[in-house]
């Protein structure tokens, strides 16, 4: 299934988590240029959440896609609580949510919750489906729960969500979810620095789709002396056959040299001795 989940995206992806940052959220007019960027030049993989922006990620990617000529495939998450309130309360809507993370009311794995979830952001993106739903960053019972898996096969079987998955930084849940049949994705940390925690996970497994995230954390590119280039280009050279890297910004030329180091990925051998090397430093 995996083979055929991945072999229309492109191997690079669009991490979207600072699109409806509060205080700082891009312009329709900059998202469609992105958008249009991603089409020109065949990147056509968009990662989101229903907790960017407590919705108005969402909301813009859904606009924007209907303006942009360009055939694109969306993957969101859910299990943070947001406060979902249309345009124009949508600062509102982030000061609701981080009012409800602040007074203990931070996530939802009810198999119920994640449901609707779903729903909601179907109706946000304007689209009949998403190629994948992930449970994010969900702690180790919630994965187990056999109530979820249900629930996330009943959503496969009904056409919303092409597949599901987990999104986590932490190995010992990816870890739970590679036991469970259900879980056909996984996201995680995929800079160097984060790389020898997470790499073997993915390594002589069923066959799962790996997405890598936060390439370029700063932390590590101070190591890396702030090399961008270096840092996808390691990261990629460790992703398996049907890998997905995302890269998160705002700038249509930075993601087309994204895509164009994504392509070009440091031999797997030379890689790892880099990786070893900046992580004994």
């Amino acid at each position: 299934m995996n083979k055929n989940l991945t072999a229309c995206w492109s191997n690079l992806g669009l991490g979207t988590g600072t699109l409806a940052s509060l205080g700082r959220a891009a312009s329709f007019r900059d998202v469609t240029s992105l958008l249009s960027k991603m089409s020109d030049i065949g990147v056509n993989l968009i990662d989101t959440s229903d907790s960017y922006g407590s919705g108005a990620c969402e909301r813009l990617l859904g606009r924007a896609m209907k303006r942009v000529d360009g055939r694109f495939h969306v993957i969101t998450k859910a299990g943070f609580r947001i406060v979902d309130l249309p345009p124009p309360f949508g600062a509102l809507a982030q000061v609701g949510k981080k009012v409800l993370h602040a007074t203990g009311h931070r996530q939802n794995y009810n198999p119920s919750y994640i449901n609707r979830a779903l729903d909601a952001s179907l109706r946000r993106l304007g689209v009949p489906h998403v190629d994948c739903f992930l449970l994010h960053n969900p702690p180790v019972p919630a994965v187990k729960n056999p109530e979820m898996h249900a629930a996330l096969a009943l959503l496969v079987q009904s056409g919303k969500a092409r597949a599901v998955g987990v999104s986590s930084p932490k190995p010992e849940v990816l870890r739970e979810a590679l036991s469970h049949e259900i879980f056909s994705v996984i996201q995680a940390p995929a800079d160097p620095g984060s790389l020898p925690r997470f790499a073997n996970l993915w390594e002589d497994r069923r066959n799962i789709t790996v997405m890598g995230n936060h390439v370029f954390n700063p932390a590590t590119l101070a190591r890396l002396g702030g090399d961008r280039e270096k840092a996808m280009k390691l990261s990629c050279a460790l992703l398996p056959d049907t890998g997905v890297m995302l890269c998160g910004t705002r700038n249509p030329e930075h993601l087309a040299q994204s895509a164009a180091w994504a392509n070009q990925p440091y031999e797997r051998e030379y890689a790892l001795s880099i990786i070893r090397e900046i992580n004994q430093a």
